[in-house]
């Protein structure tokens, strides 16, 4: 659907602007630093412009998979520009209204910052990648709290999204909302590739066929798919989620949406082995009721809401204040 890339978009740049929160470091110049930007005297530098690259490429990799595309990049680099100067805009706004932050609550945010990691080696290395010193990230933490004080203050308690608003959208934008059948299926995949010699493939098939063997005298299909499975599924029980016609191999896709959910497959071959396949739920093509939609299209306004709040209010800030781009 639309909508949903458009909420995995905005949410490229949400994640973002999380990040800048999290690791900006403008105003700390290190030598030989070069400015990309100032703000009423305040350097931001290319160093804190690849810290936060990195940031956002550690990001991209744990949550999509993969690398970010080359041509993205200098998108990127821009929009994190923008952002370390929209975040110094608001720290020296906070400074200005006196907003304070005490130092149990920095204390409590670097150790929620912790909890992210899976051990404190993993977040030193961390913090070792990005050049941070703990007495640098304290300082930062702080300044973060600030702008997170303003925000709240003069940005978030304007933001405000109704039923009915929720409702005009969902009437307003019906392809959004069109549904296409799906299923959701876990298998069992013994690997075959086209090289493998007619020997070696009988063997596999013929393994194959013992394990649906078990199957239908009653053994438990995830357990297996764990046990045998060739797959990255199997330590999920071989459970791909749920996906539409045109996202698997044809041979796959056949089997898969020609079946009811609890029924299990004969073997089925594709250039990736031999895979028996259970249906576990299916939705039909039709569309996704209001109620099923409410809470996610609230989402989606109340975040653009908040982009819009925030750019207005950033807006103002630099109608009052000298900054340059180099």
């Amino acid at each position: 659907m639309a909508f949903k890339q458009s909420m995995r978009l905005f949410g490229l740049f949400s994640a973002l602007f999380v990040l800048t929160f999290s690791w900006a470091m403008a105003g700390e110049d290190t030598p030989r630093a070069k400015s990309a930007a100032s703000v009423n005297g305040v350097n931001i530098t290319e160093e804190d412009i690849n810290r936060q690259m990195f940031a956002l490429e550690q990001h991209w990799l744990s949550t999509q998979g993969s690398a970010i595309r080359p041509d993205m990049i200098p998108v990127l680099r821009k929009k994190i520009l923008d952002e370390l100067i929209d975040q110094e805009l608001l720290y020296q706004e906070s400074r200005k209204q006196g907003l304070e932050v005490e130092e149990k609550t920095v204390s409590d945010e670097i150790e929620e910052l912790k909890k992210r990691f899976p051990n404190e080696e993993a977040f030193n290395d961390e913090m070792r990648q990005m050049n941070f010193s703990e007495e640098t990230l304290k300082v930062q933490m702080k300044k973060n709290l600030s702008v997170k004080q303003l925000v709240e203050k003069e940005i978030l308690a304007k933001v405000r999204v109704s039923d009915e608003d929720a409702k005009s959208f969902y009437d307003s934008h019906p392809e959004h909302f069109q549904q296409k059948e799906k299923v959701r299926a876990s298998h069992i995949l013994i690997k075959s590739e086209a090289d493998t010699d007619p020997v070696s493939k009988d063997e596999r098939r013929t393994k194959l066929e013992a394990v649906k063997k078990r199957i239908e005298n009653g053994e438990d299909f995830a357990a297996l798919a764990r046990e045998f499975s060739q797959c990255p599924s199997a330590e999920k029980g071989g459970d791909l989620g749920f996906f539409e016609r045109g996202n698997m191999v044809k041979p796959f896709e056949d089997a898969a949406f020609s079946m009811k959910p609890g029924e299990v497959s004969d073997i089925v071959v594709t250039p990736f082995g031999f895979h028996l396949i259970k249906v576990t739920d299916r939705t039909e093509a039709g569309t996704v009721s209001f109620d099923e939609s409410k809470d996610r299209i609230s989402q989606h306004l109340r975040q653009m809401k908040f982009t819009e709040e925030k750019n207005a209010y950033v807006g103002d800030l630099k109608k009052k204040s000298k900054v340059e781009t180099y």
